[in-house]
């Protein structure tokens, strides 16, 4: 874990590097958009055999590099696991650094910590500024699900075909890192008297979101 030390807003030394989450999952999306576009590709090229089974022929898609598309599939996957998993995590970090810096860790141990994700960024928001982010903003739709999918991974289950209910990993954690963006802008809206972010998320960072 980095070692970045700053000072907070009642000039405090702290450690920490919480931009570095939101570093890994851009990575691990880019790396991930990388890998659908080859599959979209590789699944155009079509050769038709004959099923004995049905006695018709049918088109098989991918034909000839059904290998490529097996690993493709699979570190498309550990991409998005990682991505899920590091975004929801700056999301939690972000929130608890705003509670802590300015209400104190007793305060955040004894009455915050065990709050859900999503309860976080309602109550410390309230607690801290008088008033909360507008909760109607498509950016909270899109931390629910990503919350949710962060949830299914970190306790994972294996499920029947039928129990099956399939999500769309890749548009989940690139809807959450997008949303970040307006989120960002009204946070620092909210924050402009106190000061509370002091910390600085890297213009680049901001514009390879931008560009996914």
């Amino acid at each position: 874990m980095g070692r970045k030390i700053y000072t907070d807003h009642n000039g405090k030394t702290r450690i920490g590097e919480i931009e570095l989450f939101l570093e890994i999952a851009i990575e691990q999306a880019s790396s991930a958009i990388r890998f659908s576009d080859e599959q979209s590709e590789l699944l155009t090229y079509e050769h038709e055999v004959y099923d004995p089974f049905s006695n018709k022929m049918i088109t098989l898609k991918g034909w000839g590099h059904l290998d490529r598309l097996f690993f493709i599939d699979s570190e498309r996957t550990k991409n998005e696991i990682q991505g899920i998993t590091a975004l929801s995590t700056f999301y939690e970090a972000l929130i608890n650094e705003i509670a802590i810096t300015e209400l104190g860790s007793t305060y955040f141990k004894k009455h915050l910590d065990k709050l859900t994700h999503l309860s976080k960024w309602e109550i410390v928001l309230q607690l801290v500024y008088g008033r909360s982010l507008d909760n109607s903003k498509e950016y909270f739709e899109h931390l629910k699900k990503l919350v949710e999918a962060r949830n299914q991974l970190v306790h994972y289950r294996t499920k029947t075909p039928e129990g099956e209910n399939q999500i769309n990993q890749l548009k989940i954690l690139v809807n959450g890192l997008k949303s970040f963006l307006i989120l960002l802008e009204d946070l620092r809206q909210l924050d402009t008297e106190k000061g509370i972010i002091k910390f600085t998320i890297p213009t680049k960072y901001l514009e390879r979101i931008g560009e996914l």
